[in-house]
């Protein structure tokens, strides 16, 4: 009988270290579990976003290809969208605007004057820019002595300076790199049928730019 009990209680010794020796592995194999679905869904996350930032510039550029700059004499370019950011680069300018619906249908091109070429390569410092939309950009021009392509014009200088009397000052920005944007909305009364056809406010657009950061 001894014997017997003995053996009994061996055996349930036995059982209860083998109880904790599981309930310790399965503590362990619970742990590597989780840890290994978070490090899979920060992968999945940031392989997501990488998408998107590519998914997003990639249509942006499509779009680029149906502006006809040969109809204003302007060579637009579209702007830089960073969603993992929450912003948009206007990258020749150095320039960063937070990310909104309008802002990502903007295009810009750099003041001409810098320009050497028809290749259209920057030949110096640029300090000023016309800012357009997708669809305004690529829409016919009318037969007309003015350009309505452009919206808005953006300058670094000191002081307000507009070139013409429809050119409103639309605000100042003192900027990170010590230079100020001045800010000029087109008001020309000319345009503003073709600008009604491809619903554009020249004076929302001037808003956004107030919120411009130099990088």
């Amino acid at each position: 009988m001894r014997t017997t009990e003995c053996v009994k209680i061996q055996v349930s010794i036995a059982n209860k270290n083998m109880a904790k020796v599981v309930t310790k592995n399965s503590g362990l194999i619970v742990l590597v579990i989780i840890l290994a679905l978070q490090f899979g869904l920060i992968g999945w996350l940031w392989g997501r976003q990488n998408n998107m930032d590519a998914r997003y510039n990639s249509e942006i550029d499509s779009l680029s290809q149906n502006i006809t700059s040969a109809n204003n004499g302007l060579a637009y370019q579209p702007v830089t969208v960073s969603p993992s950011e929450k912003k948009i680069y206007l990258p020749q300018i150095n320039l960063s605007l937070p990310l909104t619906t309008l802002g990502t249908s903007l295009v810009y091109s750099p003041d001409t004057a810098y320009v050497a070429g028809t290749n259209k390569q920057p030949n110096g410092p640029l300090d000023e820019a016309s800012i357009s939309t997708f669809s305004t950009a690529s829409a016919a021009q009318s037969q007309t002595q003015f350009d309505c392509s452009s919206v808005i014009r953006i300058k670094f200088e000191p002081k307000p300076s507009p070139y013409n009397p429809s050119e409103i000052p639309s605000g100042s920005v003192p900027l990170a790199n010590g230079k100020i944007l001045q800010i000029y909305a087109n008001h020309l009364k000319n345009c503003q049928l073709e600008w009604s056809m491809t619903k554009v406010d020249p004076d929302a657009v001037a808003a956004l730019f107030k919120q411009a950061q130099s990088y």
